[in-house]
């Protein structure tokens, strides 16, 4: 009966010891259990075998997860091993990520770091480790190029001549404007201005004006000065005045009124001064020498030389020049005899 009551003892015992153990493991288990709360109320059970990338993916969907009494609610109070919690920052948008990989190129590989264009750029290199609180920023590059052309005006060049006459001026190139074409490139930074490279480029060059002006000093042909006489009768016998040949005479200066514009030069080169008058070519050849006085012998111009031309001067006309304006206006128009000396 003892031995009985001894073997069922032991048996107890062996029973007892078999769900002690069996509790204790269940305990073990139920103590790994997680549980992850969905925000709309319904709640999920996983088994004590859920992998910790499993957690953190609910982590990431905003789920919170506890185990058994005490809840995880972000990775850094989760995440062991290889899994890190980083911050990237993409162009002004944050995003907070969890990856086991250990170098940042390695997410550019995966894409979960996108690179728009050559251009983008980190703030860590790609050979950086990845450890956790790591903030990553990147900046897209991007730019636009503007273009405009526009004309460049041609400068004139004058250039002093010794071989023309003095006053002359001569074109020897029109001038002709270029072309030329800006161009500026504006880099921006995530969508904002960063800088500008401006350049410019010649489409078609100018071409200068050129223009020559005389230097060259004429010394003008003065007449021989005689000596006023009143009439053709009081010429002394050295001086044998021809048959005088009636004209038409009027008076002009060297003024822009007289003369329209003014250079101060004779169609024969001469600088107009008194002596110089105007006549027309085909009746008395430019450089033929005169006398000049008035037909009823009131005036006495004298001795003169043709060395100009004018538009109104034609036939037996002829023009006295007069060193001013209020000279030439005094003298008016009047019939002269005119001498021809040769």
């Amino acid at each position: 009966m003892l031995q009985k009551t001894a073997r069922g003892n032991k048996r107890i015992a062996v029973i007892s010891g078999l769900l002690v153990s069996v509790l204790l493991t269940v305990t073990v288990y139920a103590a790994s259990d997680y549980t992850a709360n969905v925000t709309d109320g319904t709640e999920a059970l996983y088994s004590s075998f859920i992998t910790r990338q499993k957690v953190v993916d609910l982590l990431e969907n905003n789920l919170s997860v506890r185990k058994t009494d005490k809840s995880f609610t972000d990775a850094r109070s989760f995440a062991l091993g290889k899994t890190k919690r980083i911050t990237v920052d993409d162009g002004g948008e944050i995003k907070e990520l969890y990856t086991e990989a250990t170098y940042v190129q390695e997410l550019i590989d995966e894409n979960v770091i996108k690179l728009t264009s050559d251009f983008d750029f980190l703030n860590v290199a790609s050979d950086a480790l990845i450890t956790n609180d790591l903030k990553i920023e990147v900046t897209h590059v991007t730019s636009k190029t503007y273009k405009t052309t526009f004309d460049v005006p041609y400068k004139t060049i004058t250039e002093y001549d010794d071989t023309l006459k003095k006053g002359e001026t001569i074109v020897v190139q029109e001038g002709e404007n270029g072309v030329a074409e800006n161009t500026v490139e504006v880099i921006y930074h995530n969508g904002a201005e960063f800088t500008k490279n401006c350049s410019q480029t010649v489409i078609k060059e100018k071409k200068d004006k050129i223009v020559k002006i005389g230097t060259l000093e004429y010394e003008p042909v003065m007449p021989e000065v005689v000596e006023p006489i009143a009439s053709v009768g009081a010429v002394s016998e050295e001086k044998t005045l021809p048959a005088p040949i009636k004209f038409k005479a009027s008076a002009y200066c060297a003024c822009s009124a007289c003369c329209g514009k003014s250079t101060g030069i004779t169609a024969s080169g001469m600088k107009a001064q008194y002596g110089t008058v105007a006549v027309d070519p085909r009746v008395i050849p430019l450089g033929t020498r005169l006398y000049i006085e008035a037909s009823d012998g009131s005036f006495v111009y004298g001795e003169c030389i043709a060395a100009d031309t004018g538009g109104a001067i034609k036939g037996n006309k002829v023009d006295l020049f007069f060193p001013s304006h209020s000279e030439a206006l005094s003298f008016g128009r009047r019939t002269v005899n005119v001498y021809i000396l040769g």
